[in-house]
């Protein structure tokens, strides 16, 4: 080249850099040429779903056939049938790409966790590259994401996610999964075969949960190998252990992993006693959850002896494989399975499960295997993304909150808690968004008003983020100490008027002492503090603290014992009474024949005397006693009526003036 059009070459190319005209080609553009089928939710390919491209492969095909799905969420139950041989499937956006689904176990059959896959691969010599197999089940049982049947397959920068069960692979096959993010809570990795997981994620929801629950087959070598991964745990999630062996012989090895603190010490969990034949063990992992000082008896550290062994040609030698027990070793192993699901009342899940889509149960691998990525799909994805352990998917950068995509006013993504006043006739919330490049976001709306909406920004190993909280508040409710509801030993109600906060009561026949307090509060979420008197006469405090974590209001209640006296206005074996409620006046009913002369006197509850009066020939009927009752506050009070040696007790309500 003429050094001297050099600069002006480079002159060309800062331009259309700068306009547009050179652009990064996309994956679906480098892998031009290469691509036999395109699935496109949206209906620009050759197909609208996963399962129609792969039921268009020919049976039994013998040359590679790459399926390129585009980005979209694909809500369907697939099958690669055991004739759908030598597939290869890529997604555009491995966190954009999703084939997803919502079985359980008790939903599709009692019990039975083997037809729950979202994506179930029964050929063999199946490949995956960049794209999310999902099992949306959640808490509601076991629900596999990925369930491997067939032999030689290999998952490359996937994503596995689910809750319980999320990964399952099938007896006498083997697996190569390399660069994926694995998620989980309870035995999310599970199983009856040969996998190594090389430099992956697998990532804990769950408080206490389990990563792997392995079921390897007596006389295996190795089981499930995880080599050079790292462990991470959700927001406020610890106390989760490597493995639990689901049967007797679990073979589980994490060779030079990164084990995080939240990991429990002790490594490992038994489970029926299977943990005294299984095989755990770890080696030169490292980290701040990685001390063994209190790990359990059964979780050894690997014999460095052993340690050259674990490589890929070792690991899926089919000399790995039993067959030299023959025919007898090989029922037995079988026949083991089987029979330990018939013992749970389920033995049609060892069929189903066992024949892994096939007619008959399946072989021992006959030859070595090394695993070979495809290398034309491999290298576009292997440059144009992330490893899942790079360090850049632990960040994560808000640039703001949006309310139907108009900035929050004051947003500071180091500031978690917002309050949106509402008008009083809305009837939702605004929609919530962030503002992230790096961010995978989820929103939880209030099921009414008021109520919170949270967010959740998780980086993409989910192991860092924020959960931003926002208040959708009426008529004042985040400053709001008011409560709806005090009941006194599960029968007694304090009737409560707006803005009063000191009460009167007396309690009902029998009680001896206030045992319970329940209180409901007028906004959920409300922090309510009680505090009960010992003894009686005494006074119930209860402090409510609205929503703001800040306003405080304090309600006393002045409680006395009962006194036995009939509540009615105009018992029926007295015949005079005071007359319910009062005023600044009382009045007082006589329903005897002839004049009265009786004493009047008004206490607390507490037993003190406020006022009294003597009135000399009450005539019959209602008649105005003359004590003013107007320096009184609202509530309940004690009257006693004497005539001559006979005392008349009964309550008396006095109400806003």
């Amino acid at each position: 080249m003429n050094k001297k059009t050099t600069p002006f070459i480079i002159f060309i190319l800062l331009v259309l850099l700068s306009t547009g005209y050179l652009e990064a080609q996309s994956v679906y553009d480098q892998l031009s040429g290469k691509i036999d089928l395109v699935v496109d939710i949206n209906g620009s390919g050759d197909f609208t779903t996963v399962q129609e491209a792969i039921d268009s492969v020919p049976d039994n095909n013998d040359t590679w056939k790459v399926i390129f799905v585009k980005k979209g969420t694909y809500y369907e139950k697939v099958v690669l049938g055991v004739t759908k041989t030598k597939v290869i499937l890529v997604g555009e956006d491995v966190y954009n790409t999703i084939i997803t689904y919502d079985d359980y176990a008790n939903k599709v059959m009692p019990g039975h966790t083997f037809s729950t896959y979202t994506f179930r691969a029964d050929a063999p010599d199946f490949q995956a590259y960049n794209i999310t197999f999902e099992c949306t089940a959640g808490d509601r049982g076991q629900g596999v994401a990925f369930h491997g049947n067939g032999d030689c397959q290999i998952l490359y920068h996937c994503r596995l996610l689910g809750n319980q069960d999320t990964y399952f692979d099938n007896i006498r096959q083997r697996r190569y999964i390399k660069d994926c993010f694995i998620e989980g809570g309870v035995d999310y990795i599970f199983g009856f075969g040969v996998t190594l997981f090389d430099s992956c994620q697998l990532h804990t929801n769950r408080n206490g949960g389990y990563v792997t629950a392995a079921s390897t087959p007596q006389h295996y070598e190795f089981g499930y190998v995880f080599k050079n991964c790292r462990l991470t745990s959700g927001l406020d999630v610890s106390g989760f252990v490597l493995g639990r062996p689901w049967f007797d012989w679990a073979n589980t090895v994490f060779y030079e992993c990164w084990e995080p603190e939240e990991l429990s010490g002790s490594g490992w969990s038994g489970w029926a006693g299977r943990e005294n034949t299984c095989f755990y063990r770890e080696y030169n992992c490292y980290g701040p959850g990685s001390d063994t000082t209190n790990r359990v008896e059964f979780g050894k550290q690997l014999d460095p002896s052993r340690a050259s062994r674990y490589i890929t040609d070792t690991i899926f030698a089919a000399g790995n494989f039993p067959t030299h027990l023959g025919y007898e070793g090989d029922t037995t192993e079988v026949m083991h399975i089987y029979r330990r699901f018939e013992a749970s009342g389920y033995p049609e899940r060892a069929v189903i499960m066992l024949a892994g889509g096939r007619d008959t149960f399946p072989e021992y691998p006959a030859e070595d295997w090394s695993p070979v990525f495809y290398d034309e799909v491999c290298q576009v994805i292997k440059n144009n993304t992330l490893r899942m352990m790079d360090s850049a998917n632990g960040e994560i950068n808000i640039e703001n909150l949006l309310l139907d995509n108009i900035e929050l006013d004051g947003f500071d993504p180091g500031m978690t808690d917002y309050v949106i006043e509402l008008n009083e006739n809305d009837t939702t919330g605004p929609v919530i968004s962030l503002v992230s490049d790096d961010a995978i976001v989820s929103v939880d709306y209030p099921s009414s008003l008021p109520g919170f909406a949270k967010v959740t920004a998780l980086s993409k190993d989910k192991a860092n983020g924020a959960t931003y909280s926002l208040y959708y508040s009426k008529d004042s409710a985040y400053w709001d100490t008011e409560v709806k509801l005090i009941l006194v030993n599960y029968k007694d109600t304090v009737q409560l008027e707006p803005g009063v906060r000191e009460y009167n009561m007396q309690l009902g026949p029998g009680a001896t002492k206030v045992s319970s307090v329940i209180v409901h509060s007028k906004v959920q979420g409300q922090l309510v503090v009680k505090t009960i008197p010992p003894t009686l006469p005494g006074d119930i405090e209860i402090e409510v603290t609205a929503l703001d974590k800040v306003t405080r209001d304090k309600y006393i209640i002045h409680v006395a014992p009962p006194t036995g006296i009939n509540d009615a206005v105009c018992p029926e074996r007295e015949k005079i009474s005071l007359i319910n409620p009062a005023r600044n006046k009382l009045l007082l009913l006589n329903q005897y024949d002839q004049p009265l002369s009786p004493d009047i006197a008004i206490f607390d509850l507490n037993g003190k005397l406020l006022c009294s009066a003597s009135i000399k020939e009450l005539s019959g009927g209602i008649s105005e006693v003359n004590i003013d009752m107007s320096s009184l506050n609202a509530g309940i009070y004690i009257y006693r009526i004497r005539l001559e040696e006979n005392d008349i007790f009964g309550k008396l309500v006095k109400t806003v003036n």
